[in-house]
């Protein structure tokens, strides 16, 4: 995903870059994403630091859980994991459903060059994966996925 000369993306996509652990952490910052009608792009932690330094600076922002890496990035914030709230109004606000076709992430792909390329996901396409992936692993209305 390539960047204009303005710093904007070409798209019109609001992109956030998650390096976070997959956690309840995370999934919040995903919805949170979303509801604010942005994209995010997942970065290991494990990965190479020029890897994620190249993953970050085709961002808008960076979310992380680690303190020194939220120097990388102009727009950055550091997330802490706090107590959950026991209020059930905090639960109870209605959620604005995205249009299929709007896009919710960013994957990145080692490129046949070496160089990592962004593949724009929407709505439409990540349902489709977990559906399959629900099929895939015999699925039922019992079953509970978290994805």
């Amino acid at each position: 995903m390539d960047k204009n000369q303005s710093g904007d993306d070409s798209n019109g996509i609001f992109l956030v870059a998650l390096v976070l652990d997959r956690s309840a952490l995370a999934l919040a910052a995903i919805l949170a994403v979303w509801k604010a009608g942005g994209a995010y792009a997942p970065v290991p932690k494990d990965a190479p630091l020029a890897r994620r330094k190249l993953l970050c600076s085709q961002a808008d922002m960076v979310l992380t859980d680690i303190a020194r890496f939220a120097e990388m990035h102009a727009h950055s914030c550091t997330l802490l994991l706090s107590e959950p709230r026991t209020s059930e109004s905090c639960f109870s606000v209605p959620g604005r459903q995205p249009p299929s076709d709007e896009m919710c992430m960013v994957i990145y792909t080692s490129g046949s060059t070496g160089q990592p390329k962004g593949v724009l996901c929407d709505h439409r396409c990540l349902w489709h994966s977990v559906c399959c992936f629900a099929k895939d692993i015999g699925a039922t209305n019992r079953t509970r996925l978290l994805w």
